[in-house]
C-alpha cells in the first residue's frame, strides 16, 4: 500500500504528460532497444522456422556459421543434423501450444546453446504475425560475462580486486591461474574469494558464478 507522500509522487509521474510517450513509434523503438541489451537471443518465428524478428544477441548467434547453414530471414538450419530435428520438432510442439527445452550443438557436435521454445497466444498478440508465432530464446553455453566493476560494487560492496577475481572466475577460469596472471599469493587469491563469497552471501564458487553469469544485459558500459 501507497503512503500519502509515495501515492502523490506515483500520481504525478503519471499524470504528467511529459512523463508519458504517447507516440506508437518512439515506443517500439524503445522497446527493441531494451530488449536489445538482453543476454539472451530473443527469436519470433513461425511454423517454417523463418524468423520474424530477432534481438541484437539473437542475429548474432543465427549468423554463427559453425551453428547455422541458412540465415535470417530463410527458414533457419542447423549444421548439426540432430539439433536441426530438435528444433523442428521443439517450433512444431509450440505451435500446438506445449512449450519445449533444447540443446543445440555446433558444427563439431559440441553443446553450444541452451534454448527454449515457447508458444505465443494469437488471442492476445496484435501485429501483423502469423497466427502460429513461437518465441526461441537461447543462452550460449560458454560466453564469457563480464561485469562492470562498480555494478558488483554497487550490489555487494566489493572492491577493485574482490571484482577483478569475480570476473575471472565468472568467464571460466581457476583461482589458481587468477593468482599467476595477477601476480600474487594463491593465499591471497583465496583470501580474496573468501571474502567475495561473504559479501555475496555465497558458500560456494560454483555457486557464485551460476548466480553472477544469470545477468541478463548483454551490453554493459562500465
Amino acid at each position: 500500500m501507497l503512503v500519502d507522500g509515495e501515492r502523490n509522487a506515483h500520481d504525478a509521474i503519471c499524470n504528467d504528460p511529459q512523463e508519458t510517450i504517447v507516440d506508437a513509434t518512439s515506443r517500439d523503438r524503445l522497446g527493441t532497444r531494451a530488449i536489445d541489451a538482453l543476454s539472451t537471443g530473443l527469436a519470433l518465428l513461425d511454423r517454417r522456422i523463418q524468423v520474424l524478428f530477432a534481438n541484437a544477441t539473437a542475429k548474432r548467434i543465427l549468423t554463427m556459421p559453425s551453428l547455422f547453414k541458412t540465415m535470417a530471414p530463410l527458414p533457419l538450419a542447423l549444421v548439426d543434423a540432430e539439433s536441426n530435428e530438435a528444433l523442428r520438432r521443439a517450433v512444431a510442439q509450440a505451435c500446438r501450444n506445449a512449450s519445449a527445452a533444447l540443446q543445440l550443438r555446433d558444427c563439431d557436435a559440441r553443446p553450444a546453446i541452451t534454448a527454449v521454445v515457447l508458444p505465443l497466444c494469437p488471442a492476445e498478440w496484435q501485429g501483423p504475425w502469423p497466427q502460429q508465432t513461437v518465441l526461441l530464446a537461447m543462452n550460449e553455453s560458454t560466453r564469457p560475462h563480464a561485469i562492470p566493476d562498480h555494478w558488483l560494487s554497487q550490489m555487494f560492496g566489493l572492491t577493485r580486486a574482490e571484482a577483478s577475481v569475480t570476473n575471472w572466475l565468472i568467464s571460466g577460469r581457476t583461482i589458481d591461474a587468477y593468482a599467476q596472471h595477477r601476480g600474487v599469493s594463491l593465499e591471497t587469491a583465496r583470501s580474496q574469494l573468501k571474502a567475495v563469497l561473504a559479501k555475496t552471501g555465497m558458500s560456494r564458487q560454483a555457486q557464485l558464478v551460476a548466480t553472477l553469469s544469470r545477468l541478463p544485459i548483454e551490453h554493459a558500459s562500465s
